[in-house]
């Protein structure tokens, strides 16, 4: 999540309205976020959710004049549950845990899904926090995941590219 940001509030909201009312899991605009020193994220431009794979996820989509979706999710994670987007939207695939040694995008799916993976002998809550902590470090930290968000980036600056949903 953003937990390390003030979520901002303003009446410009009119696209993220449209991808809540068509429930849209966990979809926000990012608009209104700063963006280093002296920039702030564009209403409208860019926004965040949990995977449409329903078809009222994709007329959401559709409403509310996505261009491009970005798709961060593992292989498996698009095997398991596969996009349902409008055929006007462009989806980018970036598997940020591409390059991850062990299984922790299969743990972390475990996790999201309600399912804890099976702890190994001798497993607490602080090992456990660890593990965790370790596991969302690595989403930023691979050269692998850093490759993709570069090109992520490089998408949002593609002006025909907005608006982009993210998840």
């Amino acid at each position: 999540g953003l937990g390390c940001c003030r979520w901002p509030s303003s009446p410009e909201v009119v696209q993220m309205d449209l991808l809540k009312d068509q429930a849209l899991p966990n979809a926000r605009d990012l608009g209104g976020f700063t963006a280093g020193t002296k920039s702030t994220v564009t209403y409208g431009k860019i926004f965040r959710s949990s995977a449409p794979v329903a078809p009222a996820h994709a007329n959401a989509i559709e409403l509310a004049g996505v261009k491009t979706v970005v798709d961060l999710r593992t292989d498996a994670e698009r095997t398991g549950r596969p996009l349902v987007v409008p055929a006007s939207a462009t989806v980018t695939h970036l598997d940020i845990l591409a390059d991850e040694p062990d299984d922790a995008p299969g743990s972390l799916g475990r996790l999201a899904a309600g399912k804890p993976p099976i702890a190994p002998d001798g497993m607490n809550p602080a090992i456990m926090r660890e593990t965790m902590a370790a596991g969302y470090r690595s989403f930023v930290l691979l050269p692998g995941a850093q490759q993709r968000y570069g090109k992520l980036l490089r998408e949002l600056l593609e002006v025909d590219s907005t608006p982009v949903l993210v998840h």
